[in-house]
């Protein structure tokens, strides 16, 4: 490294058609040591350095390295949060722009764009983003994934997280992996950690690349402690005697003219948090503004949407999260960046996100709520970033940090403040998700493949190390024990012979979707029912492992049973609360008490009933999958629940059923009593109210057919009596394809057989229902290209419908048009039914391998 006295200017070691991304001459001292080696070699590379000593310009600086050369390839930056990579968007996008790279960011809610991917320069993204990208990397569409030959990391050691450490660590591996026969860089940035140098080693940084840089780098000396309180029974008095302590805590330094932050738990804390600040300023009659700023904040007080933050603004209080109006979030964050607003409360993501420092910040709630997780201790890793807010560069000399905490924990952080937290690996909490995930990507497929996988991982590097802090975990037995898992559980099919593993659907899906294995396995179950209800489906989601951990506060049971109504669902506890708060999303009136945990909630339903709508095409009925479909449009479009038989009809819509539900028609028994008049007279046109009316009458059809459908006994026992016997073991079942054993069917069937031929071709629109049951393979072409094999139960209906069902249910429900023509043959003990109907297209084969089970007409 060059002396530490002596700083680098701008101009001397960057181009200058790059020096546009510098704003200023000189690097500071952590800069001037790193930059130099950044810019000599495409060799990996670590830094870590504390909060706020100017980490994003070793970023920077080893992007002009990579885009300076001739045939550059992709950058990609992996920030941890979406509000990080809305930052770097903001402040990246035009200044890349004018020199003529193309930027594009991707995360939240945003959809990946291939086609923006391929093009850009410099890709913005989360761990989830990209570790989704990398899962397809050998298709053609994600070509571009292979094109990345610099990868920057910000805030490595969230591979420590308990939440997403696991899907980060795993990226880097698969990183790594994809381009082990290609040049490649990682540059990894973190904070200052004890064990930096075993993250370095297994990213494969040299000694002379692992840069560490101690606090004395932070261009504000920060100071740090621990104010200990004695908490009471109640949570709820506790946060307000945090509060009052946090108060005392700010008081000199706004006296004196600085800024604070608070850090609190939740979305409501921080409104209510700033409520109750402002009840104290105005108490107190201290006000912190001067007159120029209080006018200033009266005028735009006008223009804020949230009625309380536009009062409590006033005082100079503010609060910032996720949920806020992204106008207010803005206003917010202008005017602490002015220095107007004096106090800021905000939840744990403004540590991650938009860089808002202050002279003094106190952690007021060491314990969060997590919508999805309930009640834990905040990380180390987040507490201290939290921390690292403290202090301004160029307005203060020094910043302060302090962390409420009950006296009996007073003594342990302590020591994290003065030691810091080693970076450990958190992958065994969701292993068995990232071992499907790569069965899924066809990374492994046997045993030693997998062992070879768990050996690139920062866990093995952690157990090998301190076998103890992780109870001597056998990684090759616990990896053997996943996969045993997911073989039984249908993810993976195993080839005894070759000892060979090939993915499922279910696996691929699960992989696909983020899906949690357990919660894999429950719709895997569900799938297995016939004619789900909406308020089964909703079950199910709310059984999701994802919210096993969510928590019912003591205020919310009676906020519950008020969404819930007369309404039976099946489940208690943080899962009966999910299904409320989806039922409330659908009705459009979701309490404000629930706003912060239902907007978690919501996106991770989205997202499984995705899930649950692809396993069920696989592995269900088409039924099921249309009611998981019109259960997502219910929660997306808040449409009740009520209405959800409405959707059933092709021709009504979105805009359609909401004017439907406008004028009280929210059922199809309110439906069919409308005629063509009533209908138009609501505002729908003519052309769509007619198709409406038709389709109804077409359901209604339907319907009554349905009630010819024998019951589930009934079904059952054809089934079974038309299952092959086992001649050598003499068991029922279990034949498939090259069937050499005999049916149990009487002696009449084959008189039956000659009945049905007769009836069929003679009166094929007046003849009873019939039953036939048998191992057949079902082949259909038309609006959906269909075919089966298997233990399959055939009606035969009035009027050219026939019904498949199997092990599983309908399958599927109505494969047969009007107007079709039937075909009975007969052959060597081969009954086969053709059905074609030219009109439509469609055309149906039933072949079954011996004479069939035929149960005599049951109308």
């Amino acid at each position: 490294m060059m002396n530490d006295a002596i700083l680098l200017k701008v101009d001397d070691v960057i181009d200058e058609c790059f020096r546009s991304l510098f704003p200023f001459q000189t690097f500071n001292r952590m800069q001037s040591q790193a930059v130099p080696i950044i810019l000599e070699s495409d060799r990996h590379c670590v830094v870590a350095a504390p909060t706020a000593s100017g980490k994003t310009v070793i970023a920077i600086t080893a992007m002009v390295r990579e885009l300076s050369k001739p045939s550059h390839g992709k950058i990609l930056y992996i920030a941890p949060m979406r509000a990080l990579t809305n930052e770097k968007e903001s402040e990246w996008n035009d200044i890349f722009k004018k020199i003529g790279f193309n930027i594009y960011v991707v995360s939240g809610e945003r959809e990946l764009s291939e086609k923006r991917a391929m093009e850009a320069d410099v890709i913005i993204t989360t761990p989830e983003k990209w570790d989704s990208a990398t899962r397809k990397y050998q298709t053609d569409r994600f070509a571009f994934v292979r094109d990345v030959s610099c990868v920057i990391i910000d805030e490595v050691h969230l591979i420590d997280s308990d939440i997403r450490g696991g899907t980060l660590e795993v990226l880097i591996s698969r990183i790594k992996r994809i381009n082990k026969d290609k040049p490649l860089r990682i540059i990894a940035l973190s904070a200052t950690m004890p064990n930096i140098e075993d993250v370095a080693e297994w990213i494969g940084a040299d000694k002379e690349e692992i840069l560490k840089f101690d606090d004395s780098y932070r261009p504000v000396k920060l100071e740090t402690d621990v104010f200990a309180y004695d908490p009471k029974e109640s949570e709820f008095i506790n946060k307000y005697v945090r509060l009052y302590k946090a108060l005392n805590l700010i008081k000199k330094p706004l006296r004196d003219g600085h800024q604070a932050l608070i850090f609190v738990t939740a979305r409501d804390d921080a409104v209510r948090s700033a409520k109750k600040l402002l009840e104290f300023f105005e108490k107190d009659g201290r006000m912190y503004l001067t007159e120029a700023e209080y006018e200033y904040v009266s005028e735009l007080g006008k223009l804020i949407k949230n009625q309380i933050l536009s009062q409590t603004i006033r005082w100079g209080i503010a609060f910032h999260h996720a949920g806020l109006n992204k106008m207010d979030r803005d206003t917010v964050e202008n005017l602490f960046r002015k220095g107007i607003i004096k106090v800021l409360i905000s939840t744990s993501t403004l540590a991650w996100g938009v860089n808002l420092p202050a002279r003094i910040v106190v952690i007021r709630d060491v314990e969060i709520n997590d919508p999805l997780e309930g009640n834990k201790e905040l990380s180390p890793i987040d507490l201290l970033q939290m921390l690292g807010r403290a202090g301004r560069p160029q307005y203060d000399d020094r910043g302060y940090g302090w962390v409420i905490v009950p006296y009996a924990k007073a003594e342990m952080y302590r020591q994290l403040l003065k030691k810091g937290k080693e970076i450990e690996s958190m992958l065994h909490e969701s292993l068995p998700e990232h071992i499907n995930a790569e069965i899924a990507m066809g990374t492994i497929n046997n045993i030693n493949e997998a062992r070879e996988w768990i050996r690139t991982t920062f866990l093995y590097r952690c157990i090998r190390k301190n076998p103890a802090k992780y109870n001597n975990l056998d990684l090759n037995e616990k990896v053997k024990d996943e996969i045993k898992v997911l073989i039984s559980n249908g993810f993976v099919d195993f080839n005894p012979d070759t000892y060979d593993f090939h993915p499922t659907q279910l696996s691929i899906i699960t992989s696909i979707y983020y899906v949690n294995i357990k919660t894999a396995i429950l719709f895997r179950e569900y799938a297995k029912r016939e004619n789900l209800t909406l308020s089964e489906v909703l079950e199910i989601i709310s059984k999701a492992d994802e919210f096993s951990e969510v928590v019912v506060r003591p205020k919310e049971h009676a906020l519950i049973k008020k969404i819930l109504k007369d309404r039976t669902i099946n489940l208690k506890g943080g899962s009966l609360k999910v299904a409320a708060i989806l039922l409330a999303y659908m009705h459009g009136e979701i309490p404000s008490e629930f706003r912060s945990d239902g907007w978690v909630i919501k996106q991770n339903t989205e997202r499984l009933l995705k899930a649950l709508e692809h396993i069920f095409q696989n592995y269900s009925t088409p039924s099921n999958v249309a009611i998981v479909k019109n259960t997502s449009t219910l929660i997306k479009n808040s449409i009740p629940d009520e209405a959800e038989p409405l959707l059933q009809i092709q021709s009504i819509d979105i805009k359609t059923v909401k004017t439907l539900i406008q004028h009280s028609i929210r059922s199809m028994q309110e439906l069919s009593v409308q005629t063509l008049q009533t209908l138009t007279a609501i505002g729908i046109n003519e052309a769509k109210a007619k198709r409406i009316l038709k389709e109804l009458e077409k359901y209604q059809a339907d319907q009554s057919q349905l009630k010819l459908i024998p019951d589930e006994s009934i079904r059952e026992e054809c089934l079974i009596d038309a299952a092959p016997v086992d001649t050598e073991n003499k068991t029922i079942g279990g034949v498939v394809k090259e069937q050499v054993a005999e049916f149990i069917h009487n002696e009449e069937n084959q008189d039956i057989v000659e009945e049905l031929i007769e009836q069929l071709e003679n009166q094929p629109d007046s003849h009873p229902v019939y039953l036939i049951a048998g191992y057949a393979e079902i082949e259909y072409s038309g609006r959906k290209d269909d075919k089966n094999e298997g233990q399959r139960l055939i009606i035969i209906k009035p009027g050219g419908t026939i019904i498949v069902h199997g092990v599983t249910g309908l399958k599927p429900l109505n494969y047969q048009a009007k107007e079709a023509k039937f075909k009975i043959q007969n052959h060597d003990n081969r009954l086969i039914i053709t059905s074609e109907s030219t009109k439509a297209k469609e055309k149906l084969v039933i072949k079954f391998s011996q004479i069939p089970k035929i149960v005599k007409p049951f109308v």
